[in-house]
């Protein structure tokens, strides 16, 4: 099934037209943009991905000359309904709220006799 048909990696495929270099180095972005130019990798966590959101919610300079904020920006902008998407209140302040959930289940190791 191609991306177009599932909706999966679209930001990914957006961005893979893009020089993503300046992104790679900024530590807001970076998990986000190694992975969109390079899916074999890694895909971020849910809290990489937080931090892209906020980014991109909040920073209107990077909004300016991030290449991949542009492309996420301009997909957001397609999809109907994806106003939350920007909210500070809407999918960032969610994924915030189950990010140390998931982070303790995720990461057993770090728990202490206690948890």
């Amino acid at each position: 099934m191609s991306t177009a048909v599932t909706g999966r990696n679209d930001l990914a495929a957006s961005a893979s037209r893009e020089d993503l270099r300046a992104d790679k180095s900024d530590n807001k972005l970076v998990r986000v943009a190694t992975f969109c130019a390079d899916q074999a990798g890694k895909p971020p966590t849910l809290g990489a991905f937080a931090h892209f959101l906020q980014t991109a919610i909040h920073s209107q300079q990077r909004r300016k000359t991030s290449a991949l904020l542009g492309c996420f920006l301009k997909l957001v902008a397609e999809w109907t309904g994806s106003h939350w998407l920007l909210d500070p209140k809407g999918l960032y302040c969610k994924l915030n709220a189950l990010t140390p959930f998931r982070n303790r289940a995720a990461h057993i190791d770090e728990l202490g006799m206690a948890d």
